[in-house]
């Protein structure tokens, strides 16, 4: 895998929790609900709102999401590679 990938998995996974909640505010709240996910199922697990998270709780939502979208990236990234092979 591609160092580019992970860079752009870290990147986006930490910018799409943030702006998604401004997305699902000012645009459309479907895509706001998309973007924050990680943040969302990671508020219904504890039981707690989304905005009452603890300060540690969305680091570890921001973490999940970094992982979720590098993964993504990696998955893309593959089927790139096959189709270009």
């Amino acid at each position: 895998m591609r160092k580019r990938v992970y860079i752009l998995g870290i990147i986006i996974g930490i910018i799409t929790p943030i702006s998604g909640l401004f997305v699902g505010l000012q645009v459309s709240p479907v895509l706001g609900n998309i973007l924050t996910a990680p943040l969302i199922l990671l508020s219904l697990i504890t039981g707690d709102a989304l905005g009452n998270l603890s300060g540690v709780m969305r680091i570890v939502g921001i973490l999940i999401s970094i992982v979720l979208w590098t993964a993504i990236f990696a998955l893309i990234d593959k089927l790139m590679q096959k189709k270009s092979a």
